[in-house]
């Protein structure tokens, strides 16, 4: 997700890299990593600075000089 900055990533993108094969939308581990990352960067998940969830497309990291 670093690399890829500023760019909303799809769950199916993520479950590709993962796990190699599509997200089958019932798969709740995507969420808990994203969970987990959001703790390690402090990021608050009320109001996420770092790791943005867009409702119905993915997740989108903004990096910290954006922040």
């Amino acid at each position: 997700m670093v690399g890829h900055a500023g760019t909303v990533v799809s769950r199916d993108d993520l479950s590709q890299v993962l796990y190699n094969t599509e997200y089958n939308g019932i798969d709740r581990s995507i969420d808990v990593y994203i969970s987990r990352i959001r703790q390690k960067l402090g990021d608050d998940p009320c109001d996420p600075v770092y790791l943005k969830t867009v409702r119905g497309a993915g997740y989108l990291f903004t990096g910290p000089d954006s922040a």
